[in-house]
Protein backbone atom coordinates (compact mmCIF):
# COMPACT_ATOMS: atom_id res chain seq x y z
CA UNK A 1 0.00 0.00 0.00
CA UNK A 2 2.94 2.41 0.67
CA UNK A 3 4.40 1.75 -2.55
CA UNK A 4 1.23 2.41 -4.25
CA UNK A 5 0.85 5.82 -2.81
CA UNK A 6 4.03 6.66 -2.95
CA UNK A 7 3.58 5.89 -7.00
CA UNK A 8 0.71 7.71 -6.66
CA UNK A 9 2.36 11.12 -5.34
CA UNK A 10 4.89 10.84 -8.12
CA UNK A 11 2.69 10.57 -10.99
CA UNK A 12 0.30 13.82 -9.21
CA UNK A 13 3.95 15.96 -8.79
CA UNK A 14 4.79 15.21 -12.33
CA UNK A 15 1.56 15.94 -13.63
CA UNK A 16 1.75 19.35 -11.60
CA UNK A 17 5.74 19.36 -13.19
CA UNK A 18 4.26 18.87 -16.77
CA UNK A 19 1.15 21.86 -16.58
CA UNK A 20 3.63 24.56 -15.25
CA UNK A 21 6.09 23.99 -17.88
CA UNK A 22 3.28 23.88 -20.63
CA UNK A 23 1.84 26.98 -19.19
CA UNK A 24 5.35 28.75 -19.15
CA UNK A 25 5.48 27.36 -22.76
CA UNK A 26 2.26 28.99 -23.66
CA UNK A 27 3.62 32.46 -22.25
CA UNK A 28 6.74 32.73 -24.30
CA UNK A 29 4.41 31.29 -27.50
CA UNK A 30 1.83 33.92 -27.13
CA UNK A 31 4.76 36.85 -26.55
CA UNK A 32 6.21 35.91 -28.98
CA UNK A 33 3.23 35.68 -31.58
CA UNK A 34 1.99 39.37 -30.32
CA UNK A 35 3.65 41.17 -33.40
CA UNK A 36 2.92 38.71 -35.97
CA UNK A 37 -0.85 39.16 -34.99
CA UNK A 38 -0.47 43.06 -34.75
CA UNK A 39 0.84 42.89 -38.13
CA UNK A 40 -1.89 40.47 -39.83
CA UNK A 41 -4.65 42.27 -38.31
CA UNK A 42 -3.27 45.50 -39.80
CA UNK A 43 -3.58 44.61 -42.74
CA UNK A 44 -7.24 42.84 -42.40
CA UNK A 45 -9.02 45.96 -41.04
CA UNK A 46 -12.15 46.75 -42.31
CA UNK A 47 -13.52 43.20 -42.46
CA UNK A 48 -17.05 41.98 -41.40
CA UNK A 49 -16.71 41.09 -37.61
CA UNK A 50 -16.96 37.29 -37.34
CA UNK A 51 -18.35 36.04 -33.74
CA UNK A 52 -16.85 32.70 -32.10
CA UNK A 53 -18.20 30.72 -29.08
CA UNK A 54 -15.68 28.32 -27.56
CA UNK A 55 -14.38 26.58 -24.75
CA UNK A 56 -16.61 24.52 -22.26
CA UNK A 57 -18.69 22.15 -24.53
CA UNK A 58 -22.27 22.57 -23.19
CA UNK A 59 -25.24 22.86 -25.40
CA UNK A 60 -25.32 26.85 -24.90
CA UNK A 61 -22.41 27.29 -27.23
CA UNK A 62 -24.11 25.86 -30.01
CA UNK A 63 -27.17 27.56 -29.68
CA UNK A 64 -26.00 30.61 -28.68
CA UNK A 65 -24.18 30.49 -32.33
CA UNK A 66 -26.99 29.29 -34.29
CA UNK A 67 -28.97 32.70 -32.40
CA UNK A 68 -26.26 35.21 -33.73
CA UNK A 69 -26.08 32.97 -37.15
CA UNK A 70 -29.65 33.89 -37.59
CA UNK A 71 -29.55 37.72 -36.38
CA UNK A 72 -27.38 37.79 -39.57
CA UNK A 73 -24.07 37.86 -37.83
CA UNK A 74 -21.19 35.07 -38.88
CA UNK A 75 -21.36 33.19 -35.99
CA UNK A 76 -19.23 29.70 -35.16
CA UNK A 77 -18.84 27.75 -32.09
CA UNK A 78 -15.74 25.21 -31.50
CA UNK A 79 -14.74 22.78 -28.48
CA UNK A 80 -11.95 20.26 -27.72
CA UNK A 81 -14.62 17.66 -26.57
CA UNK A 82 -18.00 16.95 -26.19
CA UNK A 83 -20.38 16.00 -23.60
CA UNK A 84 -23.25 13.39 -24.61
CA UNK A 85 -25.47 16.16 -24.75
CA UNK A 86 -24.68 17.52 -27.78
CA UNK A 87 -21.83 17.67 -30.62
CA UNK A 88 -23.66 20.42 -32.92
CA UNK A 89 -20.57 22.50 -32.66
CA UNK A 90 -19.06 24.25 -35.81
CA UNK A 91 -15.55 23.16 -34.89
CA UNK A 92 -15.30 19.97 -33.20
CA UNK A 93 -11.99 19.31 -32.38
CA UNK A 94 -12.13 15.98 -30.30
CA UNK A 95 -10.81 13.99 -32.96
CA UNK A 96 -7.56 15.66 -33.15
CA UNK A 97 -7.32 16.64 -29.14
CA UNK A 98 -5.28 13.22 -28.38
CA UNK A 99 -1.79 12.37 -27.48
CA UNK A 100 1.03 13.35 -25.42
CA UNK A 101 0.86 17.06 -23.19
CA UNK A 102 3.10 18.55 -25.62
CA UNK A 103 0.00 18.26 -28.20
CA UNK A 104 -2.58 18.51 -26.04
CA UNK A 105 -1.68 21.21 -23.41
CA UNK A 106 0.49 23.33 -25.45
CA UNK A 107 0.57 23.02 -29.77
CA UNK A 108 -2.89 21.85 -30.92
CA UNK A 109 -4.51 24.81 -28.40
CA UNK A 110 -1.79 27.64 -28.97
CA UNK A 111 -2.30 26.81 -33.40
CA UNK A 112 -6.27 26.95 -32.78
CA UNK A 113 -6.13 30.68 -30.70
CA UNK A 114 -3.67 31.98 -33.55
CA UNK A 115 -6.20 30.97 -35.83
CA UNK A 116 -9.23 32.65 -34.25
CA UNK A 117 -7.03 35.80 -33.82
CA UNK A 118 -6.64 35.98 -37.09
CA UNK A 119 -10.38 35.05 -38.13
CA UNK A 120 -12.44 36.63 -35.26
CA UNK A 121 -13.24 39.65 -34.07
CA UNK A 122 -15.89 38.77 -31.29
CA UNK A 123 -15.24 36.29 -28.73
CA UNK A 124 -17.94 34.33 -26.14
CA UNK A 125 -16.77 32.17 -23.21
CA UNK A 126 -17.98 31.05 -20.21
CA UNK A 127 -15.78 31.93 -16.93
CA UNK A 128 -14.03 28.37 -16.80
CA UNK A 129 -12.46 27.90 -20.25
CA UNK A 130 -11.64 29.50 -23.36
CA UNK A 131 -9.10 28.20 -26.37
CA UNK A 132 -6.39 27.59 -24.26
CA UNK A 133 -6.26 25.25 -21.13
CA UNK A 134 -7.89 25.54 -17.75
CA UNK A 135 -6.17 25.42 -14.27
CA UNK A 136 -9.50 25.03 -11.12
CA UNK A 137 -11.73 26.63 -13.34
CA UNK A 138 -9.84 29.50 -13.99
CA UNK A 139 -9.62 31.05 -17.56
CA UNK A 140 -6.06 31.83 -19.05
CA UNK A 141 -5.02 35.44 -18.06
CA UNK A 142 -2.46 35.09 -20.63
CA UNK A 143 -5.30 34.44 -23.25
CA UNK A 144 -7.32 37.24 -22.16
CA UNK A 145 -4.67 39.61 -21.93
CA UNK A 146 -3.35 38.71 -25.93
CA UNK A 147 -7.47 39.24 -26.91
CA UNK A 148 -7.56 42.75 -25.30
CA UNK A 149 -4.53 43.35 -27.17
CA UNK A 150 -5.70 42.87 -30.43
CA UNK A 151 -8.39 44.88 -29.98
CA UNK A 152 -11.11 41.62 -29.85
CA UNK A 153 -14.26 42.06 -28.21
CA UNK A 154 -14.37 39.16 -25.07
CA UNK A 155 -17.65 38.73 -23.04
CA UNK A 156 -18.19 36.25 -20.13
CA UNK A 157 -21.31 34.17 -19.18
CA UNK A 158 -22.01 32.27 -16.30
CA UNK A 159 -23.37 28.89 -16.86
CA UNK A 160 -23.54 27.81 -13.22
CA UNK A 161 -20.34 25.42 -11.84
CA UNK A 162 -18.19 28.32 -13.59
CA UNK A 163 -18.90 30.71 -10.97
CA UNK A 164 -21.14 28.73 -7.95
CA UNK A 165 -19.47 28.77 -4.74
CA UNK A 166 -20.89 26.87 -1.92
CA UNK A 167 -21.30 29.05 1.02
CA UNK A 168 -22.52 31.85 -1.11
CA UNK A 169 -25.01 29.25 -2.76
CA UNK A 170 -26.24 27.57 1.01
CA UNK A 171 -27.09 30.54 2.01
CA UNK A 172 -29.64 31.66 -0.38
CA UNK A 173 -31.51 28.58 1.60
CA UNK A 174 -32.53 25.27 0.83
CA UNK A 175 -33.23 23.88 -1.65
CA UNK A 176 -30.26 24.60 -3.50
CA UNK A 177 -27.67 23.67 -6.29
CA UNK A 178 -25.62 22.76 -3.32
CA UNK A 179 -28.25 20.29 -1.50
CA UNK A 180 -27.52 16.83 -2.82
CA UNK A 181 -24.03 17.69 -4.37
CA UNK A 182 -21.83 14.87 -4.01
CA UNK A 183 -18.25 15.91 -4.40
CA UNK A 184 -17.97 19.22 -3.18
CA UNK A 185 -14.66 21.16 -5.41
CA UNK A 186 -15.04 18.66 -8.08
CA UNK A 187 -18.21 19.65 -9.94
CA UNK A 188 -17.91 23.45 -9.00
CA UNK A 189 -15.60 26.37 -8.48
CA UNK A 190 -16.94 25.95 -4.51
CA UNK A 191 -14.43 28.11 -2.91
CA UNK A 192 -15.12 31.45 -2.33
CA UNK A 193 -11.83 32.98 -2.14
CA UNK A 194 -10.57 31.04 -5.91
CA UNK A 195 -14.18 31.99 -7.34
CA UNK A 196 -14.07 35.56 -6.19
CA UNK A 197 -10.77 36.30 -7.01
CA UNK A 198 -11.18 34.41 -11.05
CA UNK A 199 -14.11 36.51 -11.25
CA UNK A 200 -12.67 39.88 -10.59
CA UNK A 201 -9.48 39.20 -12.77
CA UNK A 202 -11.77 38.49 -15.73
CA UNK A 203 -14.36 41.10 -14.74
CA UNK A 204 -11.16 43.83 -15.61
CA UNK A 205 -10.17 43.05 -18.60
CA UNK A 206 -13.62 41.52 -20.17
CA UNK A 207 -15.83 43.56 -22.44
CA UNK A 208 -19.17 42.68 -20.57
CA UNK A 209 -19.82 39.68 -18.20
CA UNK A 210 -23.39 38.27 -17.90
CA UNK A 211 -24.89 35.86 -15.60
CA UNK A 212 -28.61 34.80 -13.98
CA UNK A 213 -30.41 32.85 -11.73
CA UNK A 214 -28.45 32.00 -8.46
CA UNK A 215 -25.23 32.95 -10.02
CA UNK A 216 -25.05 36.17 -7.26
CA UNK A 217 -21.67 36.92 -7.78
Amino acid sequence: MKYLLKRIGVLERARQLTRRLSDEVLKLLIAASQPILLRILHRRRGQLPRSLWAGTPIITLAVCARAERAAGVQADSLVFGTYFTTAEFTFNLSPWNRGPALWTDVLLPFAVLMWACTRYQRFHFFFDRGILPTRDFHFNQDELRLLRLLGKEVYFYAYGADVRTRRRTEALGTPNCCTECPNPGKACVCDDTKGNKGIDQLTKLATATFSMGDMIH
